[in-house]
């Protein structure tokens, strides 16, 4: 009995044990589930935000797809240029991309006016616009560059000569000018404003006396540099602008060419160089310099315009092909921001306006003294012969 009653208590002790390890299991797994859901809760609340687009990305996306764009062009490669800018046109990511945009409808506007449709076959929806509705669309989207249009030689000329085409290049060109004096306006201010702009503290000497250039005569007044190589093409594209420019503003900003060589002791580009502008057909007066001038400008390619204050500062930099309404445009704004020589001729063609008024008004004064005098000897003369006839009167009546 004690060894059946032993064996019992035995028993019962395993069982309860049992069931102790078995109740600790399922709150470890209760625990361990509520700590998993904690977790999760815990992780969707730090998990990270999405991010937001990458700007650099995408600038380099846009940047390949214009790059693309202009490389089939360029290779010929038509149909495919046309499928890359009208996908980049139509792709809902460049939705908000206008400058990607609006290329991408240039690009269009341009094969349609060399090739139409027929030279676009297989290419994505070749028939939907034409040459001009791709250039609103271009326009719309705020491709602002008339210029792009007007000499884009790929365009027929039968194309760029009609009423259509030339009402819309005008139009941009008018709000294109009024943008660009506005812009140049702005970079003037910040210019004259920025304490650390480069300042050229000494206009150079001239490696040769022969084209009449002197930086003494310079002094004290702002000028315009005129930056290139000899036998650059660039510059027979402006020199008639140049000229016509200098011609006019002479008194006012002075232009003047100056032509680059890279060794200071290059004789033979020193020799070459009147050769070259008398070639050239180039009126300005023009001097030489070396590489010691040019490198801290670091000018990209030629030919490059610079405005310069009285002080050498360099207030404005045009690099490239320069047409002549556009270096009116930058003149008259540098004459403006900087109140300089033109003010002061202003000034002295005023006063010499009031002074010719002034002469004016006194020959005036003089002419109407003279005819007051003359009406009063008349007066004069006539209350004479008027006292006289009644003197004559009255003797009569007495003598009767």
């Amino acid at each position: 009995m004690t060894m059946f009653l032993r064996l019992l208590l035995i028993v019962a002790v395993s069982l309860s044990n049992s069931w102790a390890l078995a109740q600790d299991k399922d709150a470890n797994k209760d625990q361990a589930s509520k700590k998993t859901a904690g977790d999760s809760k815990e992780a969707k609340k730090e998990a990270p935000k999405k991010k937001a687009p990458d700007k650099g990305k995408s600038i380099q996306a846009k940047s390949r797809s214009k790059n693309q764009i202009r490389r089939l062009l360029q290779n010929s490669k038509l149909p495919r240029a046309w499928d890359v800018a009208w996908a980049a046109y139509h792709n809902s990511k460049h939705a908000d991309d206008k400058d990607l945009r609006a290329y991408a409808a240039w690009a269009m506007a341009v094969m349609k006016g060399l090739l139409g449709v027929k030279g676009l076959e297989g290419a994505k929806e070749a028939k939907d616009y034409g040459c001009l509705d791709w250039f609103d669309k271009a326009i719309e989207e705020g491709w602002s560059n008339p210029f792009t249009f007007e000499f884009a030689s790929l365009i027929p000329t039968e194309i760029r000569q009609s009423k259509e085409f030339l009402e819309r290049v005008n139009k941009l060109k008018k709000q294109f000018r009024d943008q660009q004096a506005k812009d140049i306006e702005e970079k003037l201010k910040q210019s004259l404003a920025n304490k650390d702009a480069y300042t050229i503290t000494n206009l150079p000497k001239s490696l040769s006396d022969k084209g009449g250039y002197s930086p003494d005569e310079l002094k004290d007044r702002p000028v315009a540099l005129v930056i290139t190589r000899i036998h650059h093409e660039g510059m027979t594209e402006v020199v008639d602008t140049i000229n016509k420019v200098a011609e006019k503003s002479e008194s006012t900003i002075p232009v003047r060419t100056l032509f680059y060589q890279y060794f200071k002791d290059d004789q033979e580009s020193i020799k070459q160089t009147p050769e070259y502008v008398k070639h050239l057909g180039l009126k300005t007066k023009y001097g030489i310099v070396d590489r010691s001038f040019v490198k801290p400008l670091e000018i990209p390619f030629f030919p490059t315009t610079l405005f310069i204050d009285k002080n050498g500062k360099v207030l404005y930099t045009h690099n490239g092909l320069i047409d002549e309404l556009f270096f009116n445009t930058i003149l008259s704004s540098v004459i403006k921001a900087t109140g300089t020589k033109a003010a002061e001729n202003a000034k002295e063609e005023s006063s010499e306006e009031a002074k010719e008024e002034a002469e004016t008004e006194t020959e005036e004064t003089k002419e109407e003294e003279s005819e007051e005098a003359e009406e009063n000897e008349k007066a004069e003369e006539e209350e004479e012969n008027d006292e006289a006839e009644e003197e004559a009167a009255e003797e009569e009546a007495t003598d009767n």
